[in-house]
């Protein structure tokens, strides 16, 4: 790099360093275009392979550094127009647009390049144009910075469609054969094939077919699908097509039945008291519970349904006396009452705010401080939650008297399960039930109700204090596997999801406070499309877990630069696998700031800074798929782990009890063959420790390995032989039944091997060894074969002969 003079400006020189900036910058394009093309070759050997996961990781930083080639060429260029006016740098005339835009955007993205040259030409350009103009570029005030620039820094990051695209043309231009997943927003016409209840659909929903169909999501349009679907998921609706429209009817009586047990005895009671009574302080809290929640919430609510009037659903106040329940406003009458007796001024919520330390009054004789870095700062106090009252929340009244039934029959109904997340589901969901087709959005209510308590039923060990704290270690743990070092960075800035600062309020209500509706309900309908928890496993939660942490790991770099000036800079977020140097460590006061942007950061999550929630789905697809493939390595790894001698015995006891092996041909084929390696591999182990000599010229045969000795052991058991060298007895014949054997003898009794002693704790290739060298076995199995002849053909001959008792079994063919 060439040297610069700061003290006097000289065109010739600072011309040089444009010069070489601009072959630097053309070189370093160049090397992101050779980079590029090694980059499509291994994206394409990725998709052959079926490693889609880190072919889209690839793909996602190959689409960053195009960006980046871009910006690199319009930085070239800029310096030559910064080149060609170079002269009007010297003198104190006014600059000209041309000079002004180029010295201005090289100001403002000189920062994003990887050039130590242009920030050399960066600090010269602020050098000699003053700071006011430099904060004004790097602010991008005043219009200065070229829009070209601007667009390219702003840049989103790549979404799910376009990393998809990209493999797409990657896979065409290798000959590779690879086909995208479906969008979720193509996938209307296969779920309205699954839903079609006309002739000729079918008459049964698949539900299989339709679990991995919402694993990518559902369309968002109509509305009414994903309600439906939702019912079908956790079973308020039959998977039989023609039983719908009874068992719907069936529900929702059910759930109007409800309405009128638990709401009729709100009519007598007496007055409201201070302090509130059960009930009244019940129903009051479960009115500020709804008041408490973002009115983001509400947003699907603030109008009234169009179906509202439409005379089918008894809980509204305009049918017929015949159909209408009464007792059905019983609860807004009762809230009434209760917050007219109530003083409102003492319901509300405090105001919460970070301010800096009390500072005593300095001694004025003590000298100031030297460091102005070891002085305290002075900061302005930062609102965390602003006070506020227990106002109506921002929906319809119509939809908030539901809310109001709804979550107090929930509570009347599960006393013990009074969580802080639960109005935050159940807002939710209701906002998805009211966008259903016309005819049944007038019983939203009731089919919220059912599946509502399904929900809760699925999460509810999410509710619980010791369960919320197994699933936020596993949290902490999922995001240690995924990227040790992210969770490193943010154990480092108490931001471990272990601590409930943030991820209690993530996993308890399903992200409900944490994005908006438009991209919750897609998580939601990945989440449950998972199957339904057993006893020990919950697929559900699981899976919240990945998506939670596909969240941590998209905010990847903004986490690491917390605390740091420089976090907001552009392009943070397009830097999933960032190449820049990494943070200083924090200062003690950087720690306290750290924690409070990352506290901001996560508590509202910029869900399209992220690449909208798409590829938030995508990256917790293959989190989950990783996770998937790392179960079923490990339970390979146990199954090898399963060594000979486990083999042998199950071999053994399957020959002692005449079992046959359910195994399949090529299985038996398969430990056959593995038997025989290793048999070889024995063989050649033996071979390099040294060869038998007897003392003669002939040299002995290898020793029989392991399993030889005991597969011929055992053979001669099975099949009655001895490794004795008299003869084989011949087999008696029926008709002369011969003498039972006598049971073994006191010199048998020896062979057996004497029980070792704790210490010498011989293993199992010792006790082969001396088995081999006894006939114990063989002589036990031949007496047992023997004797289950005689007492076969004695049990023969006394069927034979019903009116003889000579031909009982004789007394000496009894053991003993």
């Amino acid at each position: 790099m060439t040297s610069w003079d700061p003290v006097a400006f000289k065109a010739s020189q600072f011309f040089t360093l444009l010069r070489t900036t601009s072959q630097r910058l053309g070189q370093l394009q160049e090397r992101k275009d050779s980079q590029g093309y090694l980059t499509r070759r291994d994206i394409a050997t990725l998709l052959s392979q079926g490693n889609l996961a880190l072919a889209r990781a690839k793909a996602a930083i190959l689409i960053q550094d195009d960006v980046m080639g871009d910006l690199l060429g319009e930085l070239e260029m800029l310096v030559g127009a910064v080149g060609g006016y170079v002269g009007e740098l010297e003198g104190r005339k006014p600059l000209s647009p041309v000079l002004v835009e180029a010295s201005a955007s090289i100001i403002h993205a000189a920062v994003s390049a990887e050039s130590k040259d242009l920030n050399a030409v960066r600090e010269i350009l602020i050098q000699r144009l003053g700071t006011p103009f430099a904060q004004a570029a790097s602010a991008s005030k005043n219009n200065h910075v070229s829009p070209r620039v601007m667009q390219i820094l702003s840049s989103p990051p790549p979404s799910a469609s376009k990393i998809d695209e990209c493999l797409l043309n990657i896979a065409q231009t290798y000959g590779v054969k690879w086909i995208p997943e479906p969008r979720r927003q193509d996938l209307l016409n296969t779920v309205s094939e699954i839903l079609d209840t006309g002739p000729g659909s079918s008459p049964i929903v698949d539900l299989p077919r339709l679990r991995n169909i919402c694993a990518h999501g559902l369309p968002d349009d109509p509305p009414w699908v994903r309600p439906r679907i939702w019912r079908l998921l956790f079973g308020t609706l039959p998977v039989l097509k023609t039983t719908w429209e009874k068992e719907s009817q069936k529900q929702r009586d059910g759930y109007y039945d409800l309405v009128r047990r638990l709401l009729t005895p709100l009519a007598p009671l007496p007055p409201p008291t201070h302090p509130l009574s059960p009930t009244d302080a019940i129903i009051f809290n479960l009115s500020k519970s709804l008041s408490r929640l973002s009115p983001d919430q509400f947003i699907l609510l603030e109008s009234e349904s169009e179906s509202t009037g439409s005379g089918t659903c008894p809980l509204d106040p305009s049918v017929p006396d015949a159909i209408h329940i009464e007792c059905a406003s019983n609860l807004d009458k009762r809230l009434e009452l209760i917050k007219r007796e109530s003083d409102n001024s003492s319901y509300e919520t405090p105001e919460i705010r970070l301010e800096s330390e009390a500072q005593t009054n300095p001694d004025p004789s003590s000298p100031p401080a030297a460091n102005p870095l070891a002085s305290p700062r002075h900061r302005t106090p930062t609102t965390l939650l602003p006070s506020k009252s227990y106002a109506a929340a921002p929906l319809h009244r119509t939809h908030l008297s539901a809310l109001l039934r709804l979550l107090y029959l929930h509570s009347m109904l599960n006393p013990a399960n009074q969580s802080p997340h639960i109005p935050s589901l159940l807002v939710s969901l209701y906002s998805a039930f009211v966008g259903d087709i016309e005819s049944e959005v007038a019983h939203a209510e009731a089919d919220t109700f059912w599946v509502f308590e399904a929900l809760v039923g699925e999460v509810g060990e999410m509710e619980e204090e010791e369960g919320a704290k197994v699933w936020m270690r596993k949290l902490s743990e999922r995001i240690g596997w995924a990227d040790g070092e992210l969770a490193a960075s943010l154990h480092s800035k108490s931001l471990d999801p272990v601590l409930p600062h943030y991820s209690y309020r993530w996993l308890g209500p399903l992200l409900a406070q944490t994005l908006p509706l438009s991209s919750l309900f897609p998580v939601w309908d990945v989440i449950f499309s998972c199957p339904m928890r057993t006893r020990d496993t919950n697929p559900k939660l699981e899976y919240l877990v990945d998506i939670c942490t596909a969240l941590l790991i998209r905010a990847r770099t903004p986490l690491f630069r917390l605390g740091k000036r420089d976090r907001n800079s552009p392009g943070l977020w397009t830097q999933e696998h960032t190449s820049l140097p990494p943070p200083s460590p924090l200062r003690p006061w950087e720690l306290s700031d750290a924690f409070t942007e990352g506290m901001a950061l996560l508590a509202s999550y910029p869900i399209d800074a992220a690449g909208g929630i798409d590829r938030i789905l995508q990256t917790a697809s293959d989190l989950a798929q990783r996770r998937m493939e790392a179960k079923d390595r490990e339970r390979e790894r146990e199954k090898e782990n399963v060594g000979l001698g486990a083999r042998i015995k199950e071999r053994m006891w399957k020959g002692f009890t005449n079992q046959v092996s359910d195994g399949s041909p090529e299985e038996e084929e398969e430990e056959e063959e593995e038997e025989e390696e290793e048999e070889e591999e024995e063989e050649e182990t033996e071979d390099e420790t040294g060869d038998h000599d007897d003392g003669n010229e002939t040299e002995t045969p290898s020793a029989p390995t392991l399993t030889s000795r005991l597969a011929n052991t055992v053979w001669r058991g099975i099949t009655n032989q001895s490794s004795m060298e008299d003869e084989v007895p011949s087999p008696p014949s029926p008709s002369s039944p011969s003498p039972p054997p006598s049971p073994p003898t006191k010199d048998a009794e020896e062979t057996l091997p004497v029980p070792p002693t704790p210490s010498e704790q011989p293993s199992l290739w010792n006790y082969a060894g001396k088995l081999k060298d006894s006939d114990t076995i063989a002589a036990f199995s031949k007496a047992s074969t023997n004797w289950r002849a005689k007492a076969m053909d004695a049990w023969g001959v006394r069927r034979g002969s019903n009116a003889s008792a000579s031909a009982s079994v004789p007394e000496h063919s009894t053991l003993g």
